[in-house]
């Protein structure tokens, strides 16, 4: 079963060495999701985490550590 489409509004905060992000239900500003990307240019790594989710956040190496590999994995 699918679930529906929720538009969402992502905000982004990117510096040299990181990309912090957070993702919005667009008609509420519910935070859905937050995270970021630290280590840009040496070793990038991705933190990210479900608002009100039981669940442990992600966390993991990226595999290029530069913003356009970054920035996919946000």
């Amino acid at each position: 079963m699918t679930q529906p489409l929720v538009p969402v509004l992502l905000v982004l905060n990117v510096g040299s060495s990181s990309i912090k992000f957070q993702v919005f239900e667009r008609a509420s500003l519910a935070v859905l999701m937050a995270g970021k990307v630290t280590g840009i240019g040496t070793s990038a790594q991705l933190s990210a985490k479900l608002a009100g989710a039981e669940a442990a956040p992600v966390r993991t190496a990226l595999p290029a550590a530069d913003h356009d590999s970054a920035m996919a994995a946000v």
